[in-house]
């Protein structure tokens, strides 16, 4: 995993397909490496595997892996605390990746929604849930992480005054 190179888009999708088999398949626990690492636990029946999300900024990707339970990094996080309380024991719908040029890859649950953004310092990772969102953007210098408490109605407003300097 250290020396991989970005996804291309023909990469992505493949690598959704062989992401279809989480279809059904319940999220069972959260592991946060690192600020750019994220481990999910998908599990079915005779069946478990660890959906990995990266961010780091120079290669930026998400695969599925049978490999056995990562070390936990240290302490919990708001996007820890966002996935274990509203994604955790929901079972992922399906997953979507976008048309071409388009590197995003989307995973539904039923009441919830994960979008990666795959591109080379450029990458995002957008959470929604209950009329929450949580963005979080791994750049060059440092992580970003925007914590919305509250419904996407009231983001246009606080968008234009933050943009305006008021």
């Amino acid at each position: 995993i250290k020396h991989m190179t970005p996804l291309t888009y023909d990469e992505l999708y493949r690598c959704c397909e062989e992401l279809q088999q989480l279809s059904g398949a319940q999220l069972q626990a959260v592991i946060i490496h690192s600020p750019t690492r994220y481990y999910l636990d998908f599990r079915q029946p005779g069946y478990s595997r660890w959906l990995v999300i990266d961010l780091t900024p120079s290669r930026p990707f998400i695969l599925s892996t049978s490999s056995t339970r990562p070390k936990p990094g240290n302490g919990k996080t708001p996007v820890f605390n966002f996935l274990q309380a509203h994604f955790k024991n929901q079972r992922l719908s399906h997953i979507e990746v976008a048309q071409k040029p388009n590197r995003t890859v989307r995973l539904v649950f039923r009441t919830a929604e994960i979008v990666f953004k795959c591109f080379a310092h450029g990458q995002q990772l957008v959470l929604k849930a209950e009329g929450k969102t949580t963005v979080v953007a791994e750049t060059l210098l440092h992580t970003i992480i925007l914590f919305l408490s509250f419904s996407l109605i009231v983001l246009p407003v606080v968008v234009s005054y933050n943009i305006s300097g008021r």
